[in-house]
């Protein structure tokens, strides 16, 4: 059983939510293409289910979030 992440973009930031029953582990951010000047506050991090979690970048731009468990 896999659990689901949502975002959503707020200014430079985006907002990471845990949308399903477990916890999401290894939480990141990243923007493929961009890796080498793509940059995020924090990244590998833990939300348990139902929680949420904001995130400066430095561009939103086609960022995509992914967490082990995660589909």
């Amino acid at each position: 059983m896999a659990g689901s992440l949502a975002m959503t973009v707020e200014d430079d930031a985006v907002v990471v939510e845990n949308t399903g029953k477990l916890p999401a582990i290894g939480v990141n951010a990243g923007r493929p293409g961009h890796l080498d000047t793509f940059t995020a506050d924090d990244n590998y991090f833990w939300l348990d289910a139902g929680e949420s979690k904001t995130v400066k970048v430095s561009n939103p731009d086609g960022v995509v979030v992914s967490g082990w468990n995660m589909e």
